[in-house]
């Protein structure tokens, strides 16, 4: 179609559409959003501001217990969002992140020191001492609690929501957060975005189904005729490092 300079395929009444129609019209519409889009941008570039930068004081808190007075099956993950307080300093931080443990790596949080210590000097935990919050998980009051191993300033680089322009596609980027030492905020890595491109077929994601509940279409393959499949593409964006020296 494209050789042929065709922009628009009409379709007649009573002719059934097919398959190869279809595909050939998105071939066509993506074609002209590919040339208006290579005349305004770069390839790769930023086409909704997604911020992007670095954090030097990405704060660590390793942990040697932790667990919740209801005992209602507390994870880690259970700490992000959390507002903890330590007991022995009074210094009060929110969970920012977690990672469980690895190696010889304890379970570590990661948090944004809020207010200082009872005292006005401390900044941060002391090693030793418990820091808990009064919350509610799966529904039933509780207060979390964790015992306080050390603490340590890690590094971590971090992308905003946004759009990219993406080998002729408009790319949508999630938030992510890529830690990059979590103890050390001396750094020295190279960090971009790593474009995967991959196709799906209903085998893989089940939504690609037809929902028509009731009828003779229901989980019959979306946009399929005569047993034959179409594939989804989809483009991600994840933020990735790698070591200078």
């Amino acid at each position: 179609m494209t050789s042929k300079n065709f922009h628009r395929i009409l379709f007649r009444p009573s002719f059934a559409v097919q398959a190869r129609e279809l595909t050939q019209s998105q071939s066509i519409l993506q074609n002209q959003v590919e040339r208006v889009s290579d005349h305004l941008f770069e390839k790769g570039a930023m086409v909704i501001p997604g911020e992007i930068g670095y954090n030097i004081n990405y704060y660590a808190v390793k942990l040697t217990s932790f667990t919740d007075s209801a005992a209602v099956g507390l994870t880690l993950s259970d700490f992000v969002g959390l507002q903890l307080t330590g007991q022995t300093s009074g210094v009060v931080a929110k969970v920012i992140n977690q990672v469980a443990a690895d190696g010889t790596d304890p379970n570590t949080l990661f948090v944004q020191y809020e207010t200082s210590g009872t005292n006005n000097t401390s900044t941060k935990f002391t090693a030793g001492e418990t820091i808990s919050v009064a919350t509610t998980l799966s529904g039933t009051a509780t207060t979390v609690t964790a015992v306080v191993d050390s603490c340590s300033t890690g590094a971590a680089a971090y992308v905003a929501e946004g759009v990219y322009y993406i080998n002729g596609f408009h790319v949508e980027v999630a938030e992510q957060t890529l830690i990059l030492d979590k103890y050390t905020n001396t750094p020295s890595y190279r960090v971009g975005l790593l474009v995967t491109e991959s196709f799906e077929t209903p085998n893989d994601d089940g939504s690609l189904n037809d929902n028509a509940q009731g009828t003779s279409n229901q989980n019959l393959l979306l946009h399929s005729h005569h047993s034959r499949q179409m594939f989804y593409e989809q483009v991600y964006l994840l933020i990735q490092r790698t070591q200078l020296f």
